[in-house]
């Protein structure tokens, strides 16, 4: 255990240049949320039970593969060029794509959908590296963590909200057209709050620059970041979790819906719950990182998350749902506050490609798992499906617990010094 005092959220919300980022993303992340469950709903209905596994499956894919084929790259490009401006013309792309969305109105319309879905997650790609190695300029190093406990509190209520929002608007408008609308405005509003953020300029580098040099680059980062253990620790166990809890997110709506017998709105209420455990946690975060080591905080965290994922199989009463709910937000949330401050705490020249090499670790275990979720509901069951998903996820609590149980943890506190000594890039990089 550790002996840091943990530091306050109100010093944190004192900060103007964090409150407005952590605005503009709330509005940003519930236009997320309102999107991302019209579409699967409007899928559900546009579809025949079958068809509509396949199609969720299908998009959640278009959702994610992007970021997993670009985001080393993506790092690369958040590392040389200015992170505001990458962020002002993604959001300002993103806005303009999600309108697309408005021209299916049939079953052979949903390519459209996946085509946006990609679009979408390949600007994402620029996006979230950016942001997250733009967090350490606008608060202290001792703030990180309760920064990022902060902004993954507000990315579930607002993400939530919308989901929930989403099953309400569909069921009065019989259409996802306002949650499409609001998405794309929401991109706009999140622009003008970036534009506003007191960010470092980033020299730009020649775009002429040889391909050659930006491998180099790549390489350095992916060999810094395997010299740090307990970031290979989070990555290697969140990648083993998202390999068995990915396949929940296609299999969860045609659970709910399919074999529970609810309406396409509760789901909504279900993910709230979620997120009253995680606002739940999140007030002792920052204790409990003061107290636990990583290992603790990621292994029982994790273990807890897949063996609640798990117990989902065996849900007979649909009530049962709303407290296993509470319990993945209590589980997950100090996982992934820890996780984004060990990742923003390594040196800002090689930030962005820590960020996106963990980002797509961790998709390429996200989209292997979303694409056998269908064949893994037909052959076992959407039940059995749930229950060796989360105890695959289970494992990876301990797999993150053993390799990051050795490392020094002196210097390497998750709630204030998170990197103190970091490992020499073996080449300089430029600014």
């Amino acid at each position: 255990m550790n002996d840091i005092a943990a530091p306050r959220a109100r010093d944190v919300l004192r900060r103007g240049p964090f409150v407005s980022l952590l605005a503009g993303q709330f509005v940003s992340q519930l236009g997320d949320g309102l999107i991302y469950l019209s579409l699967i709903i409007m899928l559900n209905r546009l579809l025949d039970e079958t068809r509509a596994t396949a199609a969720i499956g299908i998009l959640l894919i278009c959702q994610t593969a992007p970021r997993v084929l670009f985001g080393l790259l993506a790092g690369v490009y958040v590392d040389r060029l200015d992170r505001k401006r990458l962020m002002i013309v993604a959001d300002v792309a993103r806005g303009l794509i999600v309108l697309a969305c408005l021209l299916v109105t049939r079953p052979d319309d949903i390519w459209i959908y996946y085509v946006c879905a990609a679009l979408l997650s390949a600007l994402s790609a620029v996006f979230a590296p950016a942001k997250s190695a733009s967090l350490p300029h606008l608060v202290t190093k001792d703030q990180l963590l309760i920064a990022n406990t902060l902004s993954q509190t507000g990315f579930y209520v607002a993400l939530t909200t919308g989901t929930a929002l989403a099953g309400v608007l569909i069921g009065v408008f019989d259409s996802p057209v306002p949650a499409i609308i609001f998405d794309a405005i929401s991109f706009g509003v999140s622009a003008l709050f970036i534009a506003a953020l007191p960010l470092p300029h980033h020299v730009q580098r020649a775009s002429t620059q040889r391909a050659a040099q930006v491998w180099a680059e790549l390489k350095d980062g992916l060999r810094f970041i395997a010299g740090q253990r307990l970031l290979v620790g989070s990555i290697a166990g969140f990648s083993l979790t998202m390999l068995g809890a990915g396949a929940t997110n296609v299999l969860f709506v045609p659970f709910v819906v399919n074999d529970l017998g609810l309406s396409e709105t509760w789901v909504g209420f279900i993910d709230l719950t979620q997120v009253m455990g995680m606002v739940a946690i999140n007030l002792f975060v920052a204790r409990i990182a003061a107290r636990y080591t990583p290992a603790v905080i990621f292994g029982a965290g994790i273990v807890g998350l897949g063996l609640s994922i798990a117990a989902t199989g065996w849900v007979q009463q649909a009530w049962v749902l709303f407290p296993l709910s509470v319990v993945w937000g209590l589980t997950i949330a100090p996982v992934q506050a820890s996780a984004a401050t060990l990742v923003q705490s390594v040196p800002d020249a090689v930030r962005g490609r820590a960020v996106s090499a963990t980002e797509t670790l961790v998709g390429i275990a996200n989209v292997l798992s979303m694409a056998l979720a269908g064949l893994a509901g037909s052959a076992i069951g959407v039940r059995s499906s749930f229950i060796a998903g989360g105890l695959i996820a289970a494992l990876g609590g301990v797999l993150a617990w053993w390799v990051m149980r050795s490392a020094v943890l002196s210097d390497q506190s998750i709630s204030g010094q998170l990197i103190s000594q970091p490992a020499e890039i073996p080449v300089e990089i430029d600014q």
